[in-house]
C-alpha cells in the first residue's frame, strides 16, 4: 500500500489536481468576495453578536450578570440581605437529596381529604429549610425574593376572587416556587443524575403500585391518584427523565435491564389506566426520545413485547371503542385541535380566565370570602394583573421549550439526552392535552413544574452559571 501511495504521488494526475488545488485556494481567499465575507462577519461580530441586544436575548450568563448588578435586584433584596446575617443557621446539613424525597413523598402518598394540607405543609417546610442554609447565598436571596413577590400577588388576589378560586391558584404558585427551588438547588451534573434516580424509582413504584391494584380488584390502575386519567397524566410527565436515568447509570448491562423494565412496565400500566390520552402521550414521547437522542436506541421497542398482554390489548381496544365524546369523527378532530390550543404545554388557559373573571357579586354569596364589597377600580386592576401575569406565564413556558429545541442542536453531547427529555415532556403534555387533561389537579400541577425545574435547572449547568 505504501508503494501505491508513492507511486500516486509521483503520478502527473496527482501533481495536476494538487496543482489546481493550491491555484484554486490562493485565487479565492485573495479574492474580493472573501475579503467582503470577512468584512460582513467581522462587521457582525462587532454589532450583533457583541450588542447588548442579542446578549439578553441569548446569552444566559450575561442576563444573570445584568440581573445581580441591577438596581431592583440591589435594592429589593436588601433587607433579605441583610436578614440572612442575623439568621441562625439550622444544625441539620441540607441536601439535594431532600427536594428528591418530597417529590417521591408528594407522589407516593395516598390520594385522601388531607393530601393537599400535607402537600402544603411540606413544601412550606422544605422551602423554609432551604433559604435558612441558602440565605446569603444569591440563589437564596433570589428565592427569598421570589417567595415574597408570589404571596404578595396571592394575598391582593384573595381580596378581588372567591377564596376557592384564590385556592386553586394558590396550587400554581407553589409549582412555581418548586420550580425555582430545584433549578437553584441542583448545582452539578451528578446531582442531576441523582435527582434522575429518584424519578426513575418513583414512576417504577407508582406502575408498581397501578399494576397490582388492577391485578387484585380488576379495576383501572389509578395508583395513588383519585382515578387514571390523573395518573397516565403522571406517568407522561415522569416518564422522559426517567427514560434518561438508564443511559446514564454507568453500567451498560444494568441500563438495558433498567431500560426493559420500564419500557414494559410503563406502558403496560398506561394501558390499564383507561387513559386514550396517556397512551397518546406516553406512545408519543417514546417515539421522539428515540429519534431525538439516538437512532440506534430504536431496538428497545422490542421491549414493548412482553407488554402486549391480552389484558393489555383489551385495555386499548376498549379505549378506542367507548362512544365518541362530541359526536361524529369530523367533530372530535376539530375539538381535539380546540383542547390542544387551551392545554397546550400543558397551560389551560381557560381556567385561569376563568379565575381572573370571576366576579365579586358571585364572591358575596361565599362565606369564605374576606371582604364582601369591592372597589370595582381595585378589582379591575387585580384583573388586568392577572392578564399581564397570564401573558408573562405562556411566554415564559414557550422560551423554556424553544430554549431545549435549540439545545438539541447546540449544546455538548453529554447534555443533548436532558434537553431532548425536556422538550419531550412538554410535547407529550400537549398532545395528551388534545383528549383530556388534568393538569390543575394540586399534585400534577406540582410535578409538572419540578420537571419544568429540572430542564432549567440542566440548562444552568450547561452554561456554569454559579452564582
Amino acid at each position: 500500500m505504501e508503494q501505491v501511495m508513492k507511486l500516486f504521488k509521483q503520478s502527473f494526475l496527482y501533481h495536476f489536481f494538487f496543482t489546481a488545488w493550491q491555484s484554486f485556494c490562493h485565487a479565492f481567499f485573495s479574492s474580493y468576495t472573501f475579503k467582503f465575507f470577512l468584512l460582513i462577519k467581522d462587521w457582525v461580530q462587532a454589532h450583533i453578536l457583541n450588542s447588548r441586544l442579542y446578549q439578553y436575548l441569548f446569552n444566559p450568563i450575561h442576563i444573570t450578570n445584568a440581573w445581580y448588578k441591577s438596581l431592583f435586584y440591589r435594592r429589593g433584596t436588601y433587607g433579605l440581605r441583610k436578614l440572612s446575617l442575623v439568621m441562625p443557621k439550622p444544625s441539620l446539613r441540607w441536601s439535594y437529596l431532600y427536594i428528591g424525597s418530597f417529590l417521591a413523598f408528594i407522589l407516593l402518598i395516598p390520594q385522601s381529604f388531607a393530601t393537599d394540607t400535607i402537600l402544603q405543609f411540606s413544601f412550606t417546610l422544605l422551602a423554609l429549610f432551604y433559604f435558612a442554609h441558602f440565605s446569603y447565598c444569591s440563589t437564596g436571596t433570589v428565592f427569598g425574593l421570589i417567595n415574597i413577590i408570589l404571596v404578595i400577588f396571592w394575598a391582593f388576589l384573595a381580596f378581588a376572587v372567591p377564596y376557592n378560586a384564590a385556592k386553586s391558584l394558590a396550587f400554581m404558585l407553589m409549582g412555581i416556587d418548586l420550580f425555582f427551588l430545584i433549578s437553584f438547588a441542583i448545582r452539578t451534573r451528578e446531582e442531576f443524575d441523582s435527582m434522575l434516580c429518584f424519578v426513575f424509582l418513583t414512576l417504577i413504584t407508582l406502575c408498581l403500585i397501578g399494576f397490582i391494584q388492577n391485578i387484585a380488584f380488576d379495576l383501572p390502575a389509578k395508583s395513588t391518584f383519585p382515578d387514571g386519567i390523573s395518573f397516565g397524566e403522571i406517568i407522561v410527565l415522569l416518564f422522559p427523565f426517567a427514560f434518561i436515568y438508564p443511559m446514564k447509570c454507568g453500567s451498560k448491562k444494568r441500563g438495558i435491564f433498567y431500560m426493559a423494565v420500564l419500557i414494559m412496565l410503563t406502558f403496560h400500566v398506561v394501558t390499564l389506566t383507561t387513559s386514550k390520552a396517556a397512551l397518546i402521550g406516553y406512545a408519543t414521547e417514546l417515539i421522539l426520545l428515540i429519534f431525538l437522542i439516538d437512532i440506534r436506541y430504536f431496538p428497545v421497542l422490542i421491549f414493548l413485547g412482553p407488554a402486549l398482554t391480552g389484558n393489555a390489548i383489551n385495555s386499548i381496544i376498549h379505549m378506542w371503542d367507548r362512544p365518541e365524546t362530541y359526536g361524529n369523527f369530523f367533530t372530535n378532530i376539530i375539538y381535539s385541535f380546540k383542547n390542544f390550543w387551551d392545554n397546550g404545554f400543558g397551560v389551560n388557559r381557560t381556567v385561569f380566565m376563568d379565575i381572573y373573571n370571576s366576579t365579586a357579586k358571585n364572591a358575596e354569596f361565599s362565606n369564605l370570602f374576606i371582604h364582601p364589597e369591592i372597589s370595582r377600580t381595585y378589582f379591575l386592576f387585580i384583573m388586568d394583573m392577572g392578564a399581564i401575569f397570564l401573558i408573562l406565564f405562556l411566554t415564559y413556558i414557550l422560551k423554556i421549550a424553544h430554549s431545549a429545541l435549540i439545545s438539541l442542536f447546540t449544546a455538548p453531547s453529554e447534555y443533548r439526552p436532558y434537553f431532548a427529555a425536556g422538550f419531550v415532556t412538554l410535547i407529550g403534555i400537549s398532545v395528551s392535552s388534545m383528549l383530556e387533561s388534568a393538569i390543575f389537579a394540586p399534585r400534577t400541577l406540582m410535578i409538572y413544574w419540578a420537571m419544568l425545574g429540572l430542564l432549567r435547572g440542566i440548562r444552568i449547568i450547561r452554561y456554569g452559571i454559579t452564582r
